[in-house]
């Protein structure tokens, strides 16, 4: 297993290093760059959506490290270095699975090169598939576990809850039969879990001026949530096909059942669609299902049935083949990502920067567009967009938000050329029918591309004006 470690980190380590971080990076970055942790972690995340564990990582790599911006891909990609050798060392499955399934698109490129807080879900998910077993003896280990998911992101969140209403099921049967002290001890785990839960919903409940993961969604958000996206997340997450991925999580579900662990694929899998449906869930989060479906294969592969049926040998041998399928479509995805992302920009951000540099732009004379302007901020020392309220460098959530009133007389202007949306392309072409009314004209454009799944998605170009002299 030391050569498919030693594979997954060449492949992790090359991509890191042509890899330009987006938008979503960089807010997380500069987030924790120019607040007190106090005001993040009791302020600002309210509106951010995220729980407390990432950016706690990113303000002590700002404030006790000093790291500079590039460091956050090496920061995403130790943690996603840490799941894989975890799998690689604890795992049940055969070693073609060991082998292969580290390359797949998720651990290989979503969840390790593009450094957000999703870097750390595989590594708690495996770590509460492995400890699940022993939950009633030990049941510390699996609570660090899912409350690391708790803390982690909001899909980790729904699945801890997931896993932890499985175990508790499960555990209520043998409840009789356990010593007094194995009871308190699951109580004060539990207890301990409970807290861990309240603690991010104090952090994390939605602010009543926010603009973002709200639970009631504003219009303009349909795209993000709803019971119609529901093939769309399946298929993404499994094998790019609504009906073959149905029907891959069918016979995880029932080869699960078989081996009397269906509780723990079924809940965490209806706690994050449930999620995506009545909340919000972006591409991206999608991957939440295919480590939900790996960790529930974990844990009935340590549960070996009573009787082996013929029934239940085709039913394996079924659930190997949808394996194969799924490492044969999801490391073409790694492959083709990979390749895109090493020839072309993931974000024009760094160019776009670059260019400013060298013109000399600075706070006094350069103003902002739109969210994804944020991914320029981190490649200087403070904000450089003047026409951001506070003198902030982040991008704030709140519906009292004015980033975007005019430019104050500056000489240069940016407006990001991004999304496949129609409210992306309409806010663009908004932006630039103004600046060209105030007589700035384009003189420069920083070009990029967010890739998924071996696809384009969206455009993550950036446009630079220059104001008429």
């Amino acid at each position: 297993m030391l050569a498919t470690l030693a594979a997954y980190c060449a492949v992790v380590l090359v991509g890191v290093t042509h890899h330009e971080p987006w938008a979503d990076e960089a807010q997380a970055w500069v987030l924790t760059r120019d607040l007190s942790y106090r005001y993040l972690l009791f302020h600002q995340l309210s509106y951010e959506g995220h729980p407390p564990l990432w950016p706690t990582l990113l303000w002590l790599a700002n404030h006790w490290f000093h790291l500079p911006y590039q460091s956050i891909g090496w920061i995403g990609a130790l943690c996603a270095i840490a799941g894989v050798w975890f799998f690689c060392k604890y795992s049940p499955f055969p070693l073609w699975i060991r082998v292969l399934f580290p390359f797949t698109y998720f651990m290989a490129f979503q969840y390790a090169i593009v450094a957000r807080d999703y870097v750390l879900l595989p590594l708690f998910t495996f770590a509460a598939a492995e400890f699940f077993e022993e939950a009633e003896r030990r049941p510390w280990r699996f609570v660090a576990a899912t409350s690391g998911l708790m803390l982690l992101c909001a899909p980790g969140a729904m699945m801890a809850m997931g896993f932890i209403a499985a175990r508790i099921c499960y555990s209520l049967r043998a409840w009789p039969h356990f010593p007094p002290q194995t009871r308190k001890n699951l109580i004060a785990a539990l207890i301990v879990f409970g807290l861990v839960a309240l603690f991010v919903a104090r952090v994390n409940w939605p602010a009543h001026d926010g603009t973002f993961a709200r639970f009631d969604r504003p219009a303009r958000d349909f795209e993000n949530f709803g019971l119609n996206l529901l093939p769309r997340d399946i298929s993404m997450a499994v094998l790019g096909s609504p009906i073959p991925s149905a029907a891959f999580l069918l016979i995880a579900g029932v080869w699960c059942a078989y081996r009397r662990r269906f509780l723990a694929f079924f809940l965490p899998l209806a706690l994050v669609l449930g999620f995506f449906v009545r909340v919000y869930g972006n591409l991206w989060h999608t991957g939440a299902l295919t480590l939900i479906v790996t960790a529930a294969l974990w844990i009935a592969w340590n549960s070996p049935p009573i009787h082996v049926s013929t029934l239940q040998r085709a039913t394996t041998a079924l659930m190997l083949a949808a394996l194969a399928a799924l490492f044969a479509v999801q490391i073409y995805w790694t492959a083709r990502t990979l390749a895109v992302d090493y020839s072309r920009p993931y974000s024009g951000s760094l160019d776009a920067a670059n260019f400013l540099r060298s013109v000399g732009a600075d706070r006094n004379s350069t103003c902002g567009f739109g969210y994804h302007s944020v991914a320029l901020q981190p490649y200087f020392p403070k904000g450089i967009f003047s026409n951001w309220p506070q003198g902030g460098s982040f991008w704030r959530l709140e519906q009292g938000n004015h980033n975007d009133d005019n430019c104050h007389g500056a000489k240069w202007a940016v407006v990001p050329r991004c999304c496949t949306l129609q409210v992306g392309q309409h806010l663009f072409a908004e932006n630039d029918r103004k600046l060209r009314a105030l007589g700035y004209s384009p003189v420069h454009v920083s070009q990029g591309a967010m890739f998924f799944e071996g696809r384009e998605v969206e455009s993550t170009d950036f446009v630079i004006y220059k104001a008429a002299p």
